[in-house]
């Protein structure tokens, strides 16, 4: 049977309030699946580990583990995450691969839990699209097998806990708007500082940002690096509306920039994806 790669761009959130980037690249052989994750805050110090795992495209389940770390480079967290375990349903309506994930050593101990969310809208649909479903064998119905223990002994796998926290608490899974897909807020403080970048792979998105119809932000090209805005939003007892406009869809369908809304002492992340000439919309509710 033909092999066929796939890479899936998402996040890993963990209990206690931290998500980061994650990837999985992999081949595909019916049912089995082979590859390797990446895991990082920033791009350029990431952890990378072996996979395999299983998908039940009838099901629309996919099921993996982490099999063993081949390295990290310079990868941070605040709470110990080791080889991660996972079971992901797939919501067509969504466009979104998510589900639980557990972590543990090699001994056997556990480490992290939390969840991971895919959002790559094509990639998804051709992963289970139905015409590979009829190229599978029948799915058997047999659980992904235990990790294999690698010869070196590693019992915190990714890295050393952290020393300093982030200063401000994200929200652990990113919210995530299209076009008739909003997402309001409440907010307090008199400023909205919003930070915009291309948290997945950098491939020239470009996108415009209005509030209440003035310019924010105009062509503007996304790049791993944060652009940092700030405006005022006083007063009480009314609504701002910010509209994230896709330009283009850079390399890669489809144009996905990842915002950060801070208000105060709370954030709210969110991802906006869209087709060309598409708006994503934020409102903001002055209580």
């Amino acid at each position: 049977m033909a092999q066929r790669k796939f890479t899936l761009n998402g996040y890993l959130a963990v209990r206690g309030g931290e998500s980061y980037h994650y990837r999985l690249v992999f081949t595909d052989t019916g049912e089995i699946l082979k590859g390797y994750s990446l895991t990082y805050d920033d791009e350029n110090k990431d952890t990378k580990a072996l996979i395999e795992g299983r998908i039940d495209r009838k099901a629309r389940m996919l099921s993996f583990h982490e099999t063993e770390i081949t390295y990290n480079h310079g990868f941070e967290s605040n709470v110990t995450i080791c080889l991660v375990d996972a079971t992901l349903k797939y919501d067509a309506a969504n466009n979104a691969l998510a589900g639980k994930l557990s972590s543990k050593d090699i001994g056997n101990a556990s480490c992290g839990s939390g969840s991971i969310n895919f959002i790559n809208e094509q990639e998804l649909k051709q992963l289970f699209s139905e015409e590979q479903t009829k190229k599978d064998t029948v799915v058997k119905s047999v659980p992904v097998q235990a990790a294999a223990v690698p010869k070196k002994k590693m019992t915190i796998i990714y890295d050393t806990v952290r020393t300093v926290k982030p200063a401000v608490a994200a929200v652990s899974v990113p919210d995530k708007i299209t076009v008739g897909v909003e997402k309001e807020y409440e907010w307090i403080s008199d400023t909205l500082k919003l930070d915009v970048w291309d948290g997945g792979k950098i491939d020239g998105d470009i996108i415009s940002i209005m509030i209440d119809d003035k310019p924010l932000l105009t062509h503007h090209t996304l790049t791993q690096s944060k652009k940092r805005i700030e405006v005022p939003v006083p007063g009480s007892d009314k609504k701002y509306t910010i509209t994230i406009i896709a330009l283009n869809e850079g390399n890669e369908a489809p144009n996905t920039a990842d915002i950060l809304l801070i208000d105060g002492e709370k954030s709210y992340h969110v991802i906006a994806y869209n087709e060309v000439g598409r708006k994503a919309v934020i409102r903001l509710r002055k209580p």
